[in-house]
């Protein structure tokens, strides 16, 4: 019995301090804000973000990740990504922008209108 407690311990204190470790990597500046970075850094913060979802499966923080690679002009992969988190989370605002974002860079006509449609919905704009 004994055993087992001290395996459980060992287990939630081990979690705990991956998700303490998520949360300080996923600290980074709010990729909506004026002064988030681009280019080689927006990239190190997408980076920062993929490594934060090690045991956090907040859709979120893989959207914010697709907003930064769109910020660093990786524009397929944040397609990609946002598409995949919209997928999951169909009401994940920062997905639909990073889908709408990387799509009307690309001149995907169909996921730009999709995206934008989405958005509308979420955002209660017609």
């Amino acid at each position: 019995m004994r055993v087992a407690l001290v395996l459980l311990a060992t287990a939630v204190l081990a979690w705990s301090a991956v998700l303490i470790r998520d949360a300080r990597v996923a600290d980074v500046t709010d990729p909506h804000a004026l002064n988030a970075p681009t280019g080689p850094a927006a990239m190190a913060a997408a980076d920062d973000l993929r490594r934060a979802r090690l045991l956090n499966p907040d859709g979120t923080l893989e959207a914010w990740q697709a907003l930064y690679e769109v910020r660093g002009g990786e524009l397929r992969g944040a397609l990609a990504r946002g598409l995949a988190v919209t997928r999951r989370e169909p009401d994940n605002l920062d997905a639909w922008v990073a889908v709408w974002a990387a799509s009307g860079r690309l001149g995907d006509r169909a996921s730009l209108a999709r995206a934008s449609s989405q958005i509308r919905r979420l955002t209660g704009r017609s």
